[in-house]
């Protein structure tokens, strides 16, 4: 349906090249609360900005699936994934949670884009 075509190729030219979310303001907390997850448990979560699928694992369940229409919040979860992997407390929260770090490109390219995919790098 033509109607349908229009509205794809709107939310495409919105939402497809721009990170839509780079951080979320939900309480995953009162979610893990509610769920009760475990260690048998799989959750799927819509990956926004990837902070209540990080936030799920605490509970550590079989496994945490962050799925988005958007690549590049998927991306941008894998950022943060690689950064926790290769970078201080102190360092990731300059990067995420204050915005900015001095030695972020030298730690970009020298420990965390290593340990990216080849699906996120070619987004780049």
């Amino acid at each position: 349906m033509l109607s349908n075509w229009i509205g794809e190729k709107c939310f495409q030219s919105v939402h497809r090249n721009n990170l839509v979310y780079n951080t979320c303001w939900e309480d995953p907390r009162l979610d893990r609360v509610a769920m009760e997850l475990g260690p048998n448990d799989t959750v799927m979560v819509i990956t926004s900005a990837g902070c209540n699928s990080l936030d799920y694992v605490l509970d550590a369940p079989a496994r945490v699936y962050a799925v988005d229409l958007n690549p590049l919040q998927n991306a941008l979860l894998d950022l943060k994934i690689a950064c926790i992997k290769t970078l201080n407390f102190e360092a990731f929260f300059s990067v995420f949670g204050r915005g900015q770090w001095e030695n972020w490109g030298q730690a970009y390219f020298g420990r965390v884009r290593p340990v990216l995919s080849e699906r996120v790098l070619k987004l780049h």
